[in-house]
């Protein structure tokens, strides 16, 4: 029988850790991305809107409508600030995952240097085996001769 190392099933169950942990990494950085984008679109969104309103109101503008832009502006300010805070929320949350991924690399590895120990010992235990037959045979055949 060939060499089986004995916490393979646990080896396994790691490197799956490791993935969950990494695509959940991967999930959390997308995010982070997607919530940076929206924020910086409500922001240009907000100064092409400032930009409109004053040169509207060069050429001159109603009251009401000058409300309106005033509104929206403020309503993009809001979201945008809003967004800040999902950010900030989301880049927490990116390092909590970051963490959660280097402890199962390291959980991983850990399981892969042991297989590489156990690897080794029983390739010495092998050769050693090998040549206690080795010997055995040679004993024999020294035995036999007259």
């Amino acid at each position: 029988m060939g060499y089986v190392f004995r916490f393979e099933t646990l080896k396994r169950v790691r490197k799956i850790r490791e993935n969950l942990a990494l695509q959940e990494f991967s999930a959390a950085q997308e995010r982070l991305r997607n919530l940076e984008g929206q924020k910086e679109e409500k922001l240009a969104r907000r100064m092409s809107s400032v930009l409109a309103l004053m040169e509207r109101m060069e050429t001159g503008i109603p009251a009401r409508d000058a409300r309106t832009y005033t509104r929206y502006i403020a309503l993009l300010e809001d979201e945008a600030e809003r967004i800040g805070t999902l950010i900030e929320d989301a880049r927490a949350r990116l390092d909590g995952k970051r963490e959660a991924l280097l402890k199962a690399r390291q959980e991983h590895k850990a399981m892969e240097r042991l297989r590489e120990i156990d690897v080794e010992r029983y390739q010495e235990h092998q050769s050693k085996l090998e040549m206690n037959f080795i010997d055995e045979i040679a004993i024999m055949r020294h035995g036999r001769r007259p």
